[in-house]
C-alpha cells in the first residue's frame, strides 16, 4: 500500500512576519455618517444587505427593547425605526453585554431575528421573531427552546444563519452540563428549522473539543454561517482548564449535514491566551462563494501581551487554518471588536476599534487578492473622540460595502457607505514551474507556487495509474512524497487554487523497477490560462519548451479528438484559437518527439 508524507515549508511560516505589506490606500469614498437611530443608549447593531439592495439594521435600545430600520437608497437615509419587541425582563444584563439581536434574510426576503432574554423564567431563552414585509411588522416572540430546557437551563449569545433552501440555523451557549453537574463549562449548541421558523429541532451539541475540561466561553459572543448547500460553521471562544490556568482560544465547529452532526472543532488561534478578564468579544466569520471561511477575532496571546485583531482563513474541506495574520499590527495599537465580510467578487473587508479603551474611530481596511495584501487602515467617519465600537460590515451585489457601528458621542447607531474599492480580479494564472522527480524508490514531486500568493494558495494533487487514482489530496506545501509506487505509467494533475482563481498542471511519468526511469524523470509543467477560457483564445505555458514545432490534439470529454493542429511554441508559450469549439471540458495533448503534455481546459465560448 502506498504511504504519503506531506511536509509544510517552514520558510513559508517564518515568512509570516513580512507576508502582507500594506499598500497605499486606494481612492475610496466614504459617505458621511448617517444616523440610523437617535435614541439615547442605542447599542449592539447588526446589519445585512437584502437581495433587493436594501440595507437592514437591528439593535437594542437603552431599555433593551429591540428596534429595526432599513435604507432603500444605499444608506443615504433610513426609515423611522420600528420596535420589533418590547423588553419583558427588568434585567438589562442580557442585552448590554453584546447580546445583539442577530438576524438573517432568506431567499424570499423574510427576515428572521433571534436574541436571548429571560422573558418567562429567571433563565434566559433564545427568542425568535420574523417579518414578511421588510421589517415593518413582526410576529410575536416565540421561544425556540423545549419547555423542559426553558425551565431548567439558560441560553445566551444566540446567532442565526440561513441556507439557499431557507433552512434556519441558530447557535447559542447553553449551561445544561453545568446544571446537571456533568461539566464545568457552557457548551455550544445549535437548533434548526426546516419550515421557516414554525418549529425547531431539539438542541445538538456542536463544540467537539479535545478535552472534557473544555467548553465554550460563557461570556463571549459567537457567530454562525451557512453555505447554500447547508454546510454550517460556528466560530466561538473556548474556556479550557489547563494545569497552568484557564485558556481562551478561538475554534471553528463545522457540520456537513445541516447541523445534525459536527466534526471535531478546529483551532484557529495559533498562540496561547491566558485568561485575565471576561472579554465578551468573540469571533466573526464570513463565507465566500467557494465556501472558504474568513475569520476575524482578537486575543491577548501570551507572547504579545496586548489585544490584537487577527485575520485567518479556513479553505473549504481543510482541517486546519492558514497562519494567523495581525491586522492591528502596530506596536502601540490594540484591536477590539474585529469584524470581517467578503463580497461576491472575493473582496474582503475588515473593521476594528483601535486603542486601549473605548475611543474610536473605527478603522477599516480591505484586501482584493484573497487576503495576501491589505490596504492601509482608514478611519470611518467621525472624530477621534467619538467613542465608536461594535462595527459590522455588509456587501451589496455591486461590491460596495456598508459599515454600521455604535457611536457614543452621537448616542445612537451610525452607518456609512464605502465605494471605489478595488474589485477583486482573478489573476491570469497561478504559477506552477516545472516538477522534478527523484530517481530511486521514492518519487518526490516539487513545484514552486507564485511567491506573492504563497500563504493563500493551496494545491490539489492527483496521481493515477491505469485509470485508478492512487493519490488524491489537498496540500499547502509545494511538494508531496510518494512511497512504494509499483512500476508502471502514472499521470499527475496539480490544481493550484487561490480565493478567486485556479490553474492546472498535468503530465505523466513512469516508474521502473528502481524508481522513475532515466530520461523520463523530468517533464515541464503545462498551464492553460485563462482557465476557464471565455473568449476561445487559450495560452498554454511550457516554461522549458523554446521555439519548437509541436503537434496538438484537442479531445472532448468523451476522449474523442475534435481537432488536430500543427503549431509552434515561441518563448515557452503556445497560443491556440479554440473559438469554434462548443463550451465544455477539453483535453489539450501536445506532442514533440518523445515528449508529451496533457492540459485540461474549460471553454465558456
Amino acid at each position: 500500500m502506498m504511504t504519503v508524507h506531506r511536509r509544510l515549508v517552514l520558510a513559508i511560516i517564518l515568512a509570516f512576519a513580512y507576508w502582507m505589506p500594506h499598500s497605499a490606500f486606494a481612492q475610496i469614498s466614504m459617505t458621511s455618517a448617517v444616523q440610523v437611530s437617535t435614541a439615547l443608549g442605542a447599542h449592539s447593531p447588526a446589519m445585512h444587505v437584502g437581495r433587493d439592495g436594501a440595507v437592514y439594521v437591528s439593535w437594542f435600545q437603552a431599555n433593551a427593547d429591540i428596534y429595526f430600520s432599513r435604507s432603500t437608497d444605499q444608506g443615504q437615509t433610513f426609515a423611522t425605526p420600528v420596535r420589533v419587541c418590547r423588553q419583558v425582563t427588568t434585567n438589562q444584563y442580557t442585552s448590554l453585554l453584546q447580546r445583539a439581536p442577530e438576524f438573517a434574510i432568506d431567499t424570499k426576503g423574510v427576515i428572521h431575528l433571534v436574541w436571548t432574554e429571560a422573558r418567562v423564567t429567571s433563565a434566559s431563552d433564545v427568542w425568535y421573531v420574523h417579518s414578511t414585509d421588510s421589517g415593518k411588522t413582526w410576529t410575536p416572540p416565540l421561544s425556540i427552546m423545549d419547555p423542559g430546557d426553558s425551565a431548567n437551563y439558560s441560553q445566551d449569545f444566540s446567532a442565526i444563519a440561513c441556507d439557499s433552501s431557507d433552512n434556519l440555523y441558530v447557535s447559542f451557549l447553553d449551561n445544561r452540563y453545568i446544571m446537571a453537574k456533568t461539566g464545568k463549562h457552557y457548551r455550544m449548541h445549535i437548533e434548526r428549522s426546516t419550515n421557516g421558523g414554525q418549529t425547531w429541532s431539539l438542541p445538538v451539541i456542536a463544540d467537539k473539543l479535545p478535552a472534557d475540561t473544555s467548553g465554550t466561553c460563557e461570556c463571549c459572543r459567537q457567530d454562525i454561517a451557512a453555505s447554500p448547500e447547508g454546510h454550517v460553521y460556528i466560530a466561538f471562544r473556548t474556556n479550557m482548564t489547563t494545569p497552568t490556568g484557564d485558556k481562551r482560544d478561538i475554534f471553528i465547529c463545522r457540520s456537513w449535514d445541516g447541523g445534525r452532526t459536527f466534526d471535531s472543532s478546529i483551532r484557529c488561534q495559533l498562540g496561547g491566551w491566558t485568561l485575565d478578564a471576561c472579554p465578551t468579544k468573540g469571533p466573526h466569520i464570513s463565507l465566500d462563494l467557494s465556501e472558504n471561511l474568513f475569520i476575524a477575532w482578537n486575543d491577548a496571546r501570551d507572547d504579545m501581551g496586548k489585544l490584537v485583531a487577527y485575520f485567518d482563513m479556513l479553505p473549504k474541506g481543510w482541517n486546519s487554518v492558514l497562519p494567523n495574520y495581525s491586522i492591528s499590527n502596530s506596536n502601540s495599537q490594540t484591536g477590539h471588536w474585529p469584524y470581517v465580510a467578503v463580497s461576491p467578487t472575493g473582496l474582503i473587508a475588515y473593521a476594528y476599534m483601535p486603542g486601549e479603551s473605548l475611543g474610536g474611530p473605527i478603522q477599516f481596511t480591505y484586501s482584493s487578492d484573497g487576503g495576501n495584501t491589505w490596504n492601509q487602515s482608514r478611519a470611518l467617519p467621525g472624530s477621534a473622540g467619538d467613542n465608536q465600537s461594535l462595527p459590522e460590515l455588509a456587501f451589496d451585489a455591486r461590491g460596495h460595502v456598508y459599515a454600521v457601528w455604535q457611536d457614543g458621542a452621537a448616542n445612537g447607531i451610525m452607518c456609512s457607505a464605502i465605494t471605489g474599492l478595488n474589485i477583486a480580479v482573478a489573476p491570469t494564472k497561478v504559477g506552477l514551474p516545472p516538477l522534478f522527480y527523484n530517481i530511486g524508490p521514492i518519487v518526490q514531486l516539487y513545484w514552486l507556487g507564485q511567491s506573492k500568493l504563497r500563504l493563500f494558495t493551496w494545491y490539489r494533487v492527483i496521481v493515477s495509474s491505469g485509470g485508478a487514482v492512487v493519490f488524491d489530496s489537498t496540500v499547502r506545501d509545494t511538494s508531496v512524497t510518494l512511497l512504494t509506487l509499483s512500476p508502471g505509467n502514472y499521470n499527475y494533475t496539480i490544481i493550484a487554487h487561490t480565493v478567486v482563481d485556479s490553474s492546472v498542471a498535468s503530465s505523466s511519468f513512469r516508474v521502473g523497477a528502481l524508481g522513475v526511469n532515466p530520461g523520463e524523470q523530468y517533464h515541464p509543467v503545462s498551464i492553460a490560462y485563462p482557465n476557464p477560457a471565455r473568449s476561445g483564445m487559450v495560452t498554454v505555458s511550457l516554461p522549458d519548451a523554446k521555439n519548437i514545432d509541436v503537434s496538438v490534439a484537442i479531445s472532448d470529454g468523451s476522449g474523442r479528438i475534435v481537432r488536430n493542429i500543427t503549431s509552434a511554441i515561441s518563448d515557452g508559450e503556445l497560443v491556440l484559437n479554440l473559438q469554434s469549439l462548443a463550451s465544455g471540458t477539453y483535453q489539450i495533448q501536445i506532442t514533440q518527439g518523445a515528449n508529451r503534455w496533457n492540459v485540461p481546459i474549460i471553454l465558456n465560448n
